[in-house]
């Protein structure tokens, strides 16, 4: 496959990026945290935004993605989320403490962040916002998306006094970005590793401008992008039910008071909360044991199944009870992270300490969701 000027893929050939391609792709996202401008954090969670999208969205084709204004949006409103609890020093934090919420921009408070943080104010959760007001959800995403297209969409690839022109064409089209062949490819491909680089520089670019606030305490990364998640227990009642008060893993008997809410897919793998995602499970010896890991193919198979079988069943009792869920996703999500598991020859989880690789039709039980 050639290269663009800026060592970016052509849109002419829809193939697989080449070993060298990948690395030059890699230098590129570089360049861009190292060489680009950043008058605020937004470029840094459009990158993520990308990654992120590139795996629920994209797939293994190496073929463009277009991907909307409002999904990009939507991403960025969860990114913030979290970063719009004011922030309490360690050290402090038994005492009564308002804490600040830490600046985002080279001047004023950035203007999604504010947007963000009223928001929050107003709701728990994104679950019982986008649940309980679903308008309101709208409306935040319709604001944000109009900021993500004046600010950081058409910055993002500059560096210096040039476009380094790689990931999509630097021109405005009507509400959406279309992402350059082999560029989801790369950033499926690298999830782990992009998101490691633009976490480390988001942190740091945070810390430059709450130097006052933040001293020299240690724990921002984890403040910023650690594992708030949403709170579970209202999936419970759905699960029981479908599995017959069994654990998903082993199949016996489950005391409620022992049983967790387990991520099929592990939050450690790709973070994120949709109600398809969840199993029930003991707590000890099954969800302990399987800690970060897939679960092997005969669990996949069950999982898928599940999904399969009860779709309809789950949408009508997700939607009563405002519950966040969209089985695409869940199963884009699903088939990315077990097809990079089997692709480096990865083992997976059977039961207790049991470790098994995939087989080569791992993914046949999946064909009926991702349609």
């Amino acid at each position: 496959m050639d290269h663009t000027g800026e060592g970016g893929l052509l849109d002419s050939q829809l193939t697989t990026p080449s070993a060298d391609e990948q690395i030059q792709f890699l230098a590129n996202v570089q360049r861009l945290l190292k060489e680009g401008a950043f008058v605020a954090t937004y470029k840094y969670a459009l990158l993520m935004a990308l990654t992120d999208l590139s795996v629920e969205k994209g797939d293994d084709t190496g073929s463009p993605l277009n991907l909307s204004l409002s999904e990009i949006a939507e991403k960025f409103v969860y990114y913030y989320w979290r970063q719009t609890i004011p922030y309490v020093p360690p050290t402090i934090s038994t005492l009564p403490h308002d804490g600040m919420i830490l600046q985002q921009n080279t001047r004023s408070q950035a203007e999604i962040v504010r947007l963000v943080e009223r928001a929050r104010e107003a709701h728990s959760d994104i679950q019982n916002l986008k649940g309980n007001a679903p308008n309101k959800w709208r409306r935040l995403v319709q604001m944000v998306a109009a900021k993500i297209d004046e600010q950081p969409l058409w910055k993002l690839q500059r560096v210096g006094d040039e476009y380094l022109e790689f990931l999509y064409p630097n021109a405005r089209q009507s509400d959406s970005v279309v992402l350059k062949v082999g560029v989801a490819f790369c950033f499926r491909r690298f999830h782990s590793l992009i998101g490691d680089l633009v976490r480390g520089a988001w942190a740091r670019y945070v810390r430059r401008f709450n130097h006052n606030i933040l001293g020299t305490t240690t724990d921002l990364h984890e403040f910023l992008f650690g594992t708030e998640r949403l709170p579970l227990g209202n999936y419970i009642p759905i699960l029981w039910e479908l599995q017959n008060g069994s654990c998903f893993y082993c199949g016996h008997l489950l005391k409620r008071e022992s049983s967790n809410v387990d991520h099929f897919i592990p939050w450690a793998v790709y973070p994120f909360d949709l109600g398809h995602n969840f199993v029930l499970a003991h707590d000890r010896p099954c969800n302990s044991k399987k800690s970060d890991m897939l679960a092997s193919a005969e669990h996949l198979n069950k999982w898928a199944e599940r999904n399969s079988m009860f779709r309809e069943e789950l949408r009508r009792r997700f939607d009563a009870a405002h519950l966040v869920y969209d089985l695409k996703v869940s199963a884009r999500v699903t088939y990315w992270a077990y097809r990079q598991t089997f692709s480096a020859n990865g083992l997976t989880w059977r039961r207790g300490e049991e470790l098994v690789h995939l087989p080569s039709n791992w993914s046949s039980s999946l064909d009926v969701l991702l349609q």
